[in-house]
């Protein structure tokens, strides 16, 4: 995991990634279809649960010819959930 200075984003650096594992992409969607994005929407997903708005999205895909996997993470809003007395 690398931060930025403020602590507002970072890169995962995932060196394997079992849902590529058998999969190969044709080459007219190298670079255009993100077979893994289903990770993305996890990790979001996750995130709001607790309270927190992310952007996350592949920067390297292992699918693409790139080394490692990598996806980046931003944090957009810290969400304040409001409570009503009954």
């Amino acid at each position: 995991v690398m931060w930025n200075k403020e602590m507002t984003a970072c890169s995962l650096v995932l060196p394997e990634n079992p849902l590529a594992e058998y999969v190969e992409l044709p080459a007219n969607l190298t670079n255009r279809l993100w077979y893994s994005n289903l990770i993305c929407g996890v990790i979001r997903g996750c995130l709001e649960q607790l309270q927190l708005r992310v952007e996350c999205r592949f920067e390297k895909d292992a699918l693409n010819g790139d080394e490692h996997t990598l996806i980046r993470l931003e944090l957009k809003e810290v969400l304040h959930e409001e409570f009503e007395d009954d």
